[in-house]
């Protein structure tokens, strides 16, 4: 009797911790767990991202609108991208814009500021077709701007951005003296634009 008392005693003493130990094992692992899954929905940023834009590009006689579209890869704080876009001019000429973008994030939070710079080729599209065009073509595209973001949902966002804006692009008119004359235009905006990350 007394041998077997010692061995429940035993038991006990040699499975209790074993059993403590589990249940503090376990415990920890789900409260890491969902501290890890929180945070990773709360902060979740996407390495590619779809963005698409609306710019305003206001001029001393007319406004210009922009529509963009493009395709990045995230490195943090980094962002490159490349994408497209049509600028409606009409004077006589429109632009569509070939670009590359680089995007540099000031601090790491849900909101937060930027500053970006875009460059690239814009190329020509004759869009006055009352206004008699020989031959055009594009030209450079520079805008550097600053902004800020704010994200929307787990995998969307918003930003809002203002900057500068040149683009350039000529054309070719024949006289009727048989003249022919070549216009270099030189646009230099102010710009604001809003857009959304995917």
């Amino acid at each position: 009797m007394r041998i077997l008392y010692t061995k429940l005693i035993f038991l006990c003493f040699f499975f209790f911790p074993l059993l403590v130990h589990g249940q503090v094992v376990d415990n920890k692992t789900y409260i890491g767990t969902t501290a890890t899954t929180q945070r990773l929905q709360s902060y979740h940023h996407p390495n590619h991202s779809i963005s698409i834009g609306f710019d305003i590009l206001p001029g001393s006689q007319t406004t210009s609108p922009r529509l963009s579209a493009g395709y990045a890869l995230r490195v943090t704080p980094f962002t490159a991208a490349i994408g497209a876009a049509f600028t409606y001019y009409n004077d006589p000429l429109s632009l569509l814009p070939i670009y590359i973008a680089l995007k540099y994030q000031l601090i790491q939070a849900h909101f937060f500021p930027f500053i970006s710079v875009k460059t690239g080729y814009n190329f020509s599209i004759l869009t006055d077709t009352k206004t008699p065009v020989e031959k055009h073509k594009g030209g450079l595209l520079f805008n550097p701007a600053i902004g800020v973001q704010f994200t929307l949902g787990k995998e969307i966002a918003l930003y809002l951005t203002g900057g500068y804006d040149i683009d350039k692009a000529s054309f070719r008119q024949k006289q009727n003296d048989r003249r022919t004359i070549t216009t270099e235009v030189t646009y230099k905006r102010f710009v604001a634009g809003m857009g959304l990350i995917f």
